[in-house]
């Protein structure tokens, strides 16, 4: 039995290194060699099993040996592993969508680690709570555990768990940005260009230096794995804050080292990175090959998981990108059945029928809206037709005016005139020109016209702006 335990260790030390397949190879061996009624041995062996099998992406197996690996802990008294065990089945959940599952196992986690008064089981399942209400857009929450958590890991003096908390923190943060940037995101990183994430930079920032704290206190050899995802995480960020051809190399290298350990859970979302960050530099036929490649893995993989409706609607915008307008249609009409899947709990496989998935269910806008409200942003004063503005979006007008009243309210005549009236208001607020000139600078013909809708939106005239503009300049 002390060689068992011995190989456990070797494969624990095996995943935290990023080595997931070969420490499957060394877990299979024991599997004959330990007995289930030795149930300590059992347990560890089932909980590394789950932690070997979630890294490679088959996460109804990682919550199937969970569930193993719970049913002996129990047996042997071994609250740690049970703690874990509930971790592991809450993260599956996770990826199958099923939040409201994924948040009862976190807290029950919880409940018993803080019974059990175990610091860093305490933070390990605060982690899967910040995730979970991130990912549900409830911010309060997920700060609130996550401010935990890091007490937590601090106590524990682990200063490794310390890393995983500030990467998960910093994931909260760059949530609630995509949240105040883009409402109809529905908290998707590449749903956002860069260029919409000017009035949130300095909380891009912030996470930003969460992310290189994190790098910091991760960057050992034991624990490469993690090292590697908290990189790629901070790619995110930089591609926001306009940085998207400088991760290119990053992402290439990191992309690199995932294919070669066989770690598909961490390939298929550094594939969908690395095609985010390729569409924003201008590479959107090198980005739909990464796509293409990660949902081939995610097939591969046999398994359901909320990130395939995301790669669909990655895929229409990099089609859209590239003038295919009726592939990235037909792209966009696939990520909404995936979306409606999940939303009638019809999305899971069969083995993870029990993962009923409950996230929110409105989709994100289509990619002819994003462009449309791009074009007329590029436009200024200049003014388009609908009819103009749909044919350059690659849809009819129709279409077109369907897709700005289901996501913006309004249609695409009053979003342009809203677009020149938020223009005109920041220019006469930053005192530049006249009343006059502003109005003419964004396409309003008639002055007269312009005061009325000006006052209507901002409760005041322009002249009251610009007079208030120039006594405090």
């Amino acid at each position: 039995m002390k060689d068992a335990a011995s190989r456990l260790d070797e494969a624990q030390r095996l995943i935290r290194a990023g080595q997931p397949r070969r420490a499957f190879m060394v877990l299979e061996t024991l599997c004959a060699s330990i007995a289930d009624n030795d149930s300590a041995l059992a347990a560890a062996l089932h909980i590394h099993l789950s932690d070997a099998c979630f890294e490679l992406g088959e996460y109804s197996q990682s919550a199937a040996e969970a569930g193993l690996a719970e049913t002996c802990a129990k047996r042997a008294g071994d609250a740690a592993i049970i703690i874990l065990a509930g971790v592991n089945k809450a993260r599956a959940a996770y990826q199958f969508g099923s939040y409201s599952v994924c948040e009862r196992e976190g807290e029950a986690a919880l409940a018993q680690a803080e019974t059990n008064g175990d610091a860093l089981l305490i933070s390990r399942a605060c982690q899967i709570l910040i995730i979970v209400h991130g990912a549900r857009r409830q911010f309060a929450q997920a700060t609130r555990y996550g401010e935990q958590a890091l007490a937590a890991a601090r106590r524990a003096g682990d200063a490794v768990q310390e890393g995983r908390i500030l990467n998960a923190i910093a994931q909260t943060e760059l949530g609630i940005t995509l949240a105040r940037l883009h409402p109809h995101g529905g908290g998707h990183a590449s749903s956002l260009d860069p260029h919409e994430t000017a009035a949130e930079r300095d909380r891009l920032i912030a996470a930003r230096d969460l992310l290189i704290t994190a790098m910091r206190l991760t960057h050992t050899p034991e624990d490469a794995a993690l090292f590697t995802m908290v990189e790629a995480n901070l790619q995110r960020v930089r591609i926001l804050l306009g940085e998207a051809r400088a991760t290119l190399p990053v992402l290439r290298k990191k992309l690199r080292v995932m294919q070669e350990q066989g770690r598909r859970h961490y390939e298929i979302s550094l594939r969908q990175f690395y095609a985010w960050a390729l569409r924003v530099a201008g590479h959107p036929d090198e980005a739909l090959a990464q796509i293409d490649a990660a949902l081939g893995l995610c097939r591969k993989g046999r398994n359901a998981t909320r990130i395939v409706e995301f790669l669909h609607y990655d895929r229409s915008l990099t089609q859209a990108a590239l003038g295919n307008h009726a592939e990235a249609l037909k792209s966009y009409q696939r990520y909404k059945q995936f979306a409606a899947a999940w939303s009638t709990g019809s999305g899971a496989s069969a083995a993870a029928d029990a993962l009923k998935p409950s996230r929110p269910g409105r989709v994100l806008e289509p990619f002819y809206v994003k462009r449309a409200d791009r074009l007329l942003r590029e436009a200024e004063g200049a003014k388009l037709s609908t009819g103009k503005l749909a044919a350059l979006c690659g849809v009819s007008t129709r279409t077109l005016q369907l897709g700005f009243q289901q996501f913006r309210g309004v249609s695409p005549v009053a979003h342009a005139r809203n677009l020149r009236l938020e223009r005109s208001h920041q220019s006469l607020k930053q005192g530049n020109g006249n009343v006059s000139e502003v109005a003419a600078r964004n396409g309003f013909g008639s002055l007269t016209t312009f005061s009325i809708e000006y006052k209507r939106r901002f409760g005041e005239s322009p002249r009251e702006t610009l007079a208030r503009a120039r006594r405090m300049g």
